[in-house]
């Protein structure tokens, strides 16, 4: 990404979300909601879904109900608030050097 794209991921997180960067919203028959990143999908029928917290889940595809794909980035909204000019300036010049 250029420079500016890479600020306006900052600045606006959720406006596009890189397909390997989707969290989905799994609910399952029981009840139960789940939110992740989809580590493994095969054909075993199970997913691992993979949460926030660092917590591995698995599930079987029987009892998932609905799954769709979060609006929402992982990434906090308005972090560029909690950051100095510099450390934006200094996030920016980090990233352009992972093309």
């Amino acid at each position: 990404m250029n420079r500016e794209k890479l600020l306006a991921s900052i600045l606006e997180p959720s406006r596009e979300i890189a397909p390997q960067f989707t969290t989905w919203v799994i609910s399952t028959t029981s009840g139960k909601t789940h939110t992740g990143f989809i580590l493994e999908d095969n054909r075993t029928g199970q997913i691992k879904l993979g949460t926030p917290t660092g917590e591995v889940i698995v599930l079987d595809e029987q009892d998932i109900e609905t799954r769709e794909p979060s609006k929402t980035s992982v990434m906090p909204e308005k972090l560029h608030e909690q950051m100095t000019t510099q450390e934006l300036r200094d996030l920016l010049a980090f990233l352009e050097t992972l093309k």
